[in-house]
């Protein structure tokens, strides 16, 4: 459950980087909608504390609390599970702040334009 989580992270921090939006009204609905389907850093946070309740239950079931191989597991997990969740929330950070295309079009030159400011400079 662990890795799955982890590989999940970091399959949503890839989708996140690779969006592109048109306006800024689309990026706000993109986002909304990723708030909506869970996949949002709080329905992340909320994932990442089932998996950690699923392992906890899984090493008392097994009855390996005795033997330290649960702390030894359960800390390798955390942290991989740690590391894939930074990873998503830069993405995330990443995308709330990318410029829509139509605000990146205000600041672009035609050939014309970047001759004449050369010409000047």
């Amino acid at each position: 459950a662990g890795e799955m989580m982890c590989a999940e992270f970091r399959f949503r921090a890839s989708l996140l980087d690779a969006l592109q939006f048109e306006t800024l009204q689309d990026r706000l609905d993109v986002l909304c909608k990723w708030k909506e389907a869970g996949m949002d850093l709080a329905g992340a946070h909320c994932s990442w504390e089932s998996v950690e309740l699923l392992m906890h239950s899984l090493f008392h079931m097994m009855n390996i609390f005795d033997s330290g191989m649960d702390l030894l597991l359960r800390v390798g997990v955390r942290q991989r599970l740690g590391a894939s969740y930074e990873c998503l929330e830069a993405a995330y950070r990443r995308a709330e702040a990318r410029l829509p295309k139509d605000e990146l079009a205000k600041f672009e030159y035609s050939p014309a334009e970047q001759q004449r400011l050369l010409d000047d400079g």
